[in-house]
């Protein structure tokens, strides 16, 4: 596992499948989804990567989620 935590030091010259999102624990949603990452590298000979976001997008831009009146439907800390 390799961590890059600046945009400018990412470099993937392979063909890759890739998982975005905020990955602020594995639970059992991020489980599968890593699951399928995995399975889906090996069967397809990809590397696989995982993008996740600190803090989140929603954190970073609540400002402008507040002023165009966007809302989640559940709340962001809620984990299934």
């Amino acid at each position: 596992m390799k961590i890059i935590s600046k945009l400018n030091e990412i470099k993937i010259n392979d063909e890759s499948v890739v998982a975005i999102g905020k990955f602020d624990g594995v639970h059992k949603g991020h489980r599968a989804l890593i699951d399928e990452l995995l399975r889906i590298g090996k069967e397809n000979n990809l590397k696989t990567v995982i993008f996740s976001f600190s803090p989140s997008p929603a954190e970073q831009f609540w400002f402008c989620l507040r002023k165009y009146h966007i809302f989640y439907l559940v709340r962001c800390n809620q984990h299934y």
